[in-house]
């Protein structure tokens, strides 16, 4: 990762990841990154620039120098980057749990979060994260960073919900799971699945795509249709092919996981 992006052993990279968007933070980013010019900072994700709002657009191209747009990269790409960067920051607005957060959190990565209600419940300041409410708190807390404790994978009994017409399939995934303390339930149809939605709240969700009578994006598309549903939606299937997971997020899922998969 280093070596790929010309960063030394001895630079402090702090990274982030998301689309070009005002909500996720990418302006916050870049004011960080030109307080802080002795750390590197870079970002991944990608969004059509012909979708980007003029005022990121106009902030990216004034960039600092310590800064770097690293675009869309793969999800091994991304597993070396929070392997190897010292701090991953999530200075996002406003989000539902954040699967690339999950994914920080899973790789053990020092992270420091936005102090949003959404994460009151299960992650805590000095413990698992840092939080910070502005600009200000978040530069205080890269600074001091070192004295965060070992990331601790728990996460409280949030409730997964996982539907797979195959048993097998789900048995492997709970095993993959249940350590990280997720509270599991399943369901062996789309149509199971609509039913325990809309009589039981849960946390996420991961939807095997090759469902015999629904499939997994017909259940995502009922899903959306119930009322007040905000629940993350993750594509689980063996087709790794390339373009998959941008095929998934255009058809709404909000994050997309090739079989088999690991804590990781």
């Amino acid at each position: 990762f280093r070596k790929k992006y010309g960063f030394t052993s001895n630079d402090k990279v702090i990274m982030a990841v998301g689309l070009y968007i005002e909500r996720k933070g990418i302006l916050e980013f870049l004011e960080l990154a030109r307080r802080m010019p002795e750390y590197k900072f870079i970002w991944f994700g990608y969004t059509d620039p012909a979708l980007i709002p003029i005022k990121i657009k106009e902030a990216m191209k004034n960039k600092t120098d310590n800064v770097t747009f690293a675009g869309y990269v793969s999800s091994d790409e991304l597993k070396d980057a929070y392997s190897g960067a010292d701090i991953y920051i999530f200075p996002t607005k406003e989000e539902t749990e954040g699967i690339v957060l999950l994914e920080a959190l899973a790789m053990k990565i020092n992270t420091i979060i936005s102090d949003i209600p959404i994460y009151d419940d299960w992650l805590t300041d000095g413990f698992n994260v840092y939080k910070a409410k502005n600009v200000d708190e978040f530069e205080n807390k890269i600074k001091v960073e070192k004295n965060v404790v070992p990331m601790k994978l728990e996460f409280n009994n949030r409730k997964i919900l996982i539907v797979d017409d195959n048993k097998l399939n789900i048995k492997v995934a709970s095993k993959t799971l249940v350590d990280c303390n997720f509270d599991i339930d399943e369901a062996l149809s789309g149509k199971e699945c609509l039913n325990k939605v809309k009589n039981k709240k849960y946390d996420l969700i991961l939807i095997d795509i090759m469902m015999p009578e629904m499939s997994g994006e017909d259940t995502l598309k009922e899903l959306k249709k119930i009322k007040d549903f905000h629940t993350p939606v993750i594509a689980v299937t063996a087709d790794a092919i390339v373009g998959a997971k941008e095929k998934y997020l255009n058809e709404g899922f909000d994050e997309y996981l090739s079989k088999p998969f690991t804590k990781e």
